[in-house]
């Protein structure tokens, strides 16, 4: 899984690029951080399809997951009908439920049955929904059908999340304070931001208050990793962690490090050049759940409805 993770840096590189990119007002940075998000999804699927490598032919039903934002690509979802649409959530849905329930399942009686431990199925789930986020985050910034569930679906990594802090409690008490205490750290941390990313992606409430939750504890888990890379050498900081949670764990530290700088005022915001600013504003404060959020939104539509009059009229006045 080495290859997989160098690659995965790579893309995560791009995204950086991507982002830049956007600081300087120009939507290909945007266009850039969404392909590389799904090849990155792509790859943690493949990760998923080597930790039941022995089962080939069911682990590639496993990439099922990635045909949703391509079919999404070729597809004009606004212009198909609502039967159309129904048949393609539901065969998303259909998907998640194959590779979160019925694999898994399976492959667990059958190991129980062979005798065999040798599939990892709580490094399998993290996986799983560190791809199903992503994939997600992609139909969600490309407004596609679909997005919503699914990234409401990632949140269950909270469940092997909980699986992996009982493992570390355990360590805890064998007396590996230091290790414990990191790796305890970062699985919080990693849960509590991907819970976040979704409620903000959403737009629900409380996504800053989660949020505000994980600073701390990054700053403390980064200081605890100093601490032990450079005075307790002797230490294994990630025995415990999958590499690809270990990867996640130091994106969203890159994550919150610019969005520390850009609380401060120092990083600038992310807007696209294709539509105004006010209007972008308004769109990420929207929300169906409370009365302010109704209101960004009654505002958002008229101002959507106000700026298409307005580009009508310039169009007929140019012809």
């Amino acid at each position: 899984m080495k290859k997989h993770i160098h690659i995965i840096i790579f893309f995560l590189c791009l995204c950086l690029v991507g982002f830049f990119a956007n600081f300087a007002q120009n939507d290909y940075g945007l266009t850039i951080v969404n392909y590389s998000m799904l090849a990155v999804a792509l790859l943690f699927i493949d990760m998923m399809r080597l930790t039941i490598i022995k089962y080939k032919i069911a682990g590639y039903f496993i990439y099922l997951m990635v045909l949703y934002p391509v079919i999404a690509v070729f597809v004009d979802l606004q212009d198909t009908s609502e039967e159309f649409l129904m048949v393609y959530v539901l065969s998303m849905l259909a998907g998640f439920i194959y590779n979160a329930i019925v694999l898994p399942v399976v492959l667990f009686f059958k190991e129980r049955k062979l005798g065999n431990a040798e599939i990892s199925f709580l490094s399998y789930y993290e996986l799983l929904f560190l791809s199903v986020l992503l994939v997600g985050f992609n139909l969600k910034s490309n407004q596609y059908t679909g997005a919503a569930p699914i990234l409401s679906l990632s949140m269950l990594i909270v469940i092997p999340a909980l699986i992996r802090l009982v493992q570390l409690i355990k360590l805890l008490i064998s007396g590996k304070y230091f290790s414990a205490v990191f790796q305890l750290l970062v699985c919080v941390f990693i849960t509590l931001t991907i819970v976040s990313t979704v409620f903000k992606l959403e737009h629900w409430p409380g996504a800053d208050s989660i949020l505000n939750i994980c600073r701390p504890i990054m700053f403390i888990s980064v200081l605890l990793l100093l601490f032990i890379t450079y005075l307790k050498k002797e230490i294994r900081p990630f025995t415990h962690t999958n590499p690809a949670m270990k990867t996640a764990y130091f994106s969203f530290c890159v994550t919150f490090l610019w969005l520390t700088l850009h609380h401060a005022g120092v990083a600038p915001s992310v807007y696209s050049d294709r539509y105004p600013k006010g209007m972008q504003m308004l769109g990420a404060q929207k929300n169906g759940f409370n009365a302010e959020g109704r209101e960004f939104g009654r505002k958002y539509e008229i101002y959507i409805e106000n700026l298409e009059h307005f580009v009508e009229e310039q169009n007929k006045a140019k012809q």
